[in-house]
């Protein structure tokens, strides 16, 4: 299952941007900004962005709807990078809820989705936020003979 544990990202990121969200209306402006921070990335030799923007566009609203509408506020989204990959990383103030995965026909499909398309996830909370995060790493190019 997806967030089925308290878990830490990689050690050793370095901060790229983040937003604090006021609410829903503030999503497009999210998955917008989330492209266009990638787009401007240098990218290692041998590697590409591929879907990554896309991937981390969808997961980054999937995560910050959960946090507004389950969460506390304030709603925050970093984004990271780390080696040859970026996290989307969102806080809020409730940590005592947890994220769920689905438990019903209409709950928990935004963490399966964001499972789905990130290669590693993870939450955990410290003193004064939770933490729900989703790592996606940048593609090799495809070798050619």
């Amino acid at each position: 299952m997806p967030f089925d544990r308290t878990s830490l990202p990689p050690p050793g990121s370095v901060l790229l941007t983040d937003w604090t969200l006021a609410g829903s209306h503030d999503l497009r402006r999210l998955r917008a900004d989330v492209a266009d921070v990638l787009a401007g990335q240098r990218i290692p030799a041998a590697r590409m962005l591929d879907a990554v923007p896309d991937k981390m566009s969808t997961a980054a609203s999937e995560l910050a709807t959960n946090a507004l509408c389950h969460g506390a506020p304030p709603t925050r989204v970093s984004l990271r990078r780390h080696a040859g990959a970026f996290i989307v990383d969102v806080t809020d103030a409730d940590i005592h809820r947890f994220p769920v995965p689905v438990t019903g026909p209409t709950d928990g499909w935004g963490l399966r989705i964001v499972d789905g398309l990130a290669d590693l996830t993870g939450w955990y909370t410290d003193e004064q936020v939770k933490h729900v995060w989703a790592q996606f790493t940048m593609p090799l190019w495809p070798l050619t003979a």
